[in-house]
């Protein structure tokens, strides 16, 4: 039983929900630390953006998870493991279209939908390989973030 995957639980929603919102605000952090240092672009965010984009990210990612979490115990036949990942990777592709608006809303829908049909298509053909990415990868985004505020908090003062 040493490779098999464990079965689906509802708090697993909250491992995915940490998951991605880390992820995500990791990514909208880098993407806005490219515009400001590298194309020299005024972001018109305080120089903390670094640690508190990702946080509120997973803030953000929590509290649907929450929801979702709630919805499972209620509905437990319709909140399934990859209603839950499509609901996350949708909208962590929704949340990066800031960076390019010039994109039509509803292209951006669209390539989301896209986007999260195919996660859970991955996700349902290795399953095994998905949790263990998940699983190695959330502390060490967990430690990318306190690593970044800490130093943020001491070199930075105002």
């Amino acid at each position: 039983m040493e490779n098999s995957i464990r079965p689906w639980k509802s708090t697993h929603i909250f491992m995915f929900a940490a998951w991605f919102g880390l992820g995500t605000g990791l990514i909208e952090a880098s993407m806005q630390a490219f515009r400001k240092f590298y194309l020299d672009r005024i972001i018109y965010m305080s120089r903390h953006f670094l640690w508190m984009t990702p946080l509120a990210d997973l803030v953000f990612f929590l509290a649907v998870g929450i929801l979702l979490f709630i919805l499972a115990l209620l509905l437990p036949r319709w909140i399934t493991k990859n209603i839950v990942l499509s609901s996350f990777s949708f909208l962590s592709v929704m949340s990066l279209y800031y960076f390019k608006p010039k994109i039509s809303f509803w292209a951006a829908v669209l390539l989301a939908a896209g986007l999260a049909v195919t996660l859970v298509r991955v996700q349902n053909k290795y399953p095994i390989l998905f949790e263990k990415i998940v699983r190695a990868s959330l502390p060490i985004m967990f430690l990318v973030l306190v690593s970044i505020s800490i130093t943020m908090l001491v070199f930075f003062q105002y």
